[in-house]
């Protein structure tokens, strides 16, 4: 927050000045000046987890990577996104796989009585009903 602050001011009071009066050492505030800010991190953490409750906790670093990309143009690895993700404790539950059940064979309703009672026995095998 400190550096932050002097970044801000810097074209009105000397860099110096301000590190001594912050009590923060220059080589720590060009060091964050080279390498980013933690507030650039905090920004991630939070769209990182915004994307993540958005998709039902189903997006993974891929989806998210893609998403950061497409939807605010961050280009970011998914090594920091998984980073991330693990700061903030979430885990991508993999989604159900959809089953069609169509048959209920554990019910206690009574069985349809057999009206037809078709008789399927060959009486050769490979015969033809036509001839």
């Amino acid at each position: 927050m400190k550096y932050a602050w002097i970044a801000e001011h810097r074209t009105e009071f000397p860099i110096r000045v301000m590190c001594s009066t912050l009590k923060v050492s220059r080589n720590g505030y060009y060091y964050w000046c080279r390498h980013g800010s933690r507030a650039k991190d905090s920004h991630l953490l939070q769209l990182v987890e915004e994307i993540f409750e958005s998709s039902f906790k189903t997006y993974g670093t891929r989806c998210i990577k893609a998403t950061l990309e497409k939807q605010y143009g961050w280009i970011v690895s998914r090594r920091r996104i998984g980073k991330a993700m693990k700061t903030l404790g979430l885990k991508a539950k993999a989604k159900q796989r959809f089953r069609v059940c169509t048959t209920d064979a554990k019910h206690t309703l009574p069985i349809s009585p057999n009206l037809i009672d078709q008789d399927f026995y060959a009486s050769a095998p490979g015969g033809s009903i036509y001839g």
